[in-house]
């Protein structure tokens, strides 16, 4: 069993510890080239299950939870290493200075059927979560959860209802699109989120949200929406350049998996969508993550909108 430190500063501390060895040695000691790593214990293949059933309520209570390390002991009796290594704030936490105040985690569900491609698709689900970026461990400032009475296709198919959740009933007796995103801006304006054109940055798990649903959407007053909402962080992008891949993450249930965190709620329920991204948020931050826009959509000098995916400070 062995404990995986995703942390800048425990990568530093091991390489530091693993200076003081002979290169070919390196291996025995930390096979893992890419995140900190520190081996607990080693159970022997038989006792895997009984270890796993001993170890999965402690799991349950740390996950997601803060531990404050005042130091690192690296101990090696047969090589003569003892070391204790006092570990700073910053050291502990990886928290580095964000440009934005606020992130709003955002995943629109839409119309959908099993074997066609509707025809405008509608968005049927408004949910986000908004985090403060100016602590280490960022809170939960409110979260926004509405659904959406589509014009185009009124009537979900079975296969919608299944896959996200939602209900006709719930659709039926929802705002127009345009009301609910009138009150979400007005959401975000409460929170402060809008009071400069850095304030806030969507986070989404890919492009699509606000590169095509939210702007191909019929139902949307496009002239009402601040430019925030066309400015974004796509979180499988980020993900992969934080951790040094090449290839982007499938999907949110990959990333919970690559971090070790249980997909939690309902999947493509936009509102548990959102609070399972919040978790990989949470935990990128903590490595020290810095959150930056991934993809812009800007007007062509002919009026057609268009995708910018290089520089997005502009």
């Amino acid at each position: 069993i062995g404990l995986a430190f995703a942390s800048p500063a425990i990568r530093a501390l091991r390489d530091a510890w693993l200076a003081a060895l002979p290169r070919e040695a390196w291996l025995t000691h930390c096979p893992y080239a890419g995140e900190g790593h520190a081996s607990l214990a080693y159970v022997r293949g038989e006792y895997r299950e009984a270890a796993e059933r001993r170890l999965a309520p402690i799991r349950a209570r740390l996950v997601g939870t803060a531990i404050p390390l005042p130091h690192v002991v690296f101990q090696d009796a047969r090589h003569g290493l003892c070391e204790q290594i006092p570990l700073g704030r910053e050291a502990r936490s990886g928290f580095v200075r964000q440009d934005y105040r606020f992130v709003a985690i955002l995943d629109f569900e839409k119309t959908c059927e099993r074997d066609a491609v509707l025809s405008p698709q509608e968005i049927i689900e408004v949910p986000t979560l908004l985090l403060e970026l100016s602590s280490e461990a960022p809170p939960l400032v409110a979260e926004f959860h509405e659904h959406v009475r589509p014009t185009r296709h009124p009537q979900l198919s079975a296969f919608c209802t299944q896959l996200t959740g939602i209900t006709q009933a719930q659709v039926d007796a929802a705002a127009p699109l345009s009301t609910v995103m009138a009150r979400h801006v007005a959401w975000l304006q409460r929170y402060g989120a809008l009071a400069d054109g850095h304030n806030v940055l969507f986070v989404t798990c890919g492009d699509y949200d606000l590169k095509r649903s939210l702007n191909e959407d019929p139902n949307v007053d496009h002239d009402a929406l601040p430019a925030c909402y066309s400015r974004w962080c796509n979180l499988k992008r980020a993900f992969a350049a934080h951790r040094g891949q090449k290839r982007q993450p499938a999907g949110m249930a990959e990333m919970l998996d690559a971090l070790g965190l249980p997909l939690e709620g309902q999947h493509h329920s936009g509102i548990d969508d959102c609070r399972n991204l919040a978790r990989v948020v949470r935990s990128l931050l903590a490595q020290g993550w810095k959150v930056a826009p991934t993809g812009q959509r800007v007007a062509s000098a002919g009026g057609v909108m268009c995708m910018s995916e290089s520089d997005c400070h502009s």
